[in-house]
């Protein structure tokens, strides 16, 4: 989300916003094993959430810090929302 160059608060949904996001638009959640990422924050820390529609879909919450890296080849989404 950082290489986005825009400031991490102004790319973060609410949880509300995410559960909505996705039961409205399942049909954009990465289709097999790759993973769609939403920013959110609680407090001060940041979050991601990977949710996918892999096995029925499902959702893991990771922190940004998390320092696991994915290739290319997975083709992940990142949603954000609309910038001014």
């Amino acid at each position: 989300f950082g290489a986005l160059g825009v400031d991490l608060d102004k790319l973060c949904w609410s949880q509300d916003q995410i559960i909505t996001f996705v039961e409205d638009h399942a049909e954009l959640l990465h289709p097999k094993v790759g993973a769609t990422f939403f920013l959110f924050k609680v407090y001060d820390k940041f979050f991601v959430a990977d949710v996918d529609q892999y096995n029925g879909g499902s959702a893991i919450v990771k922190t940004l810090s998390c320092e696991h890296v994915w290739g290319g080849m997975c083709l992940n989404r990142f949603v954000v929302p609309q910038q001014p």
